[in-house]
């Protein structure tokens, strides 16, 4: 009984120091608590900071980006309309080009049968051809005017012949 005696009293001093000790050690867990919590508010803080930062280098980034498209759209339209004026361009040389070609194969057309002429008929039986049939001193000048004149407009014509040819090339 002595044993159980002794364990009621040390029981029950220790349930009494608990009752008394207990208001002393709860503002230290409170204490301690407010400081977890105040570490655990800081941490809280400093990770919203971070997360502000990197949202605001994301927006510059990405309205560096939108900046860097509108260029890049502005730069292709041009080049499309750079495009377009060269295709223009090529479709008027292209139509130009065709356009000398015919003229081109016209006049050879007039050539070959000048030439063909001439060589049924030389130039001198054409001059003394002229010489000899005319009636009068006018009449004689003004075959020769004309003789002269259509070997000058054979000569020019084979000149704008080799001038288009020479530019085809």
């Amino acid at each position: 009984m002595k044993q159980i005696r002794t364990a009621t009293i040390i029981t029950g001093s220790f349930l009494l120091g608990m009752m008394i000790f207990s208001p002393l050690t709860t503002p230290v867990f409170a204490e301690r608590d407010a400081i977890t919590s105040s570490n655990t508010l800081h941490d809280a803080k400093s990770q919203f900071t971070a997360l502000e930062k990197e949202i605001e280098n994301m927006q510059r980034a990405m309205e560096e980006l939108n900046a860097s498209i509108a260029s890049n759209e502005k730069e292709l339209e041009e080049t499309k309309l750079n495009i377009q004026e060269i295709q223009n361009g090529i479709v008027a040389k292209q139509s130009s080009i065709a356009l000398l070609e015919e003229k081109i194969e016209k006049r050879q057309e007039i050539i070959k049968n000048r030439i063909i002429a001439m060589q049924e008929q030389p130039k001198r039986t054409l001059v003394a051809e002229v010489l000899l049939h005319s009636t009068s001193i006018t009449n004689l000048l003004e075959r020769m005017h004309a003789v002269t004149a259509l070997f000058k407009s054979d000569n020019d014509m084979l000149k704008v012949q080799k001038h288009d040819q020479f530019k085809l090339k």
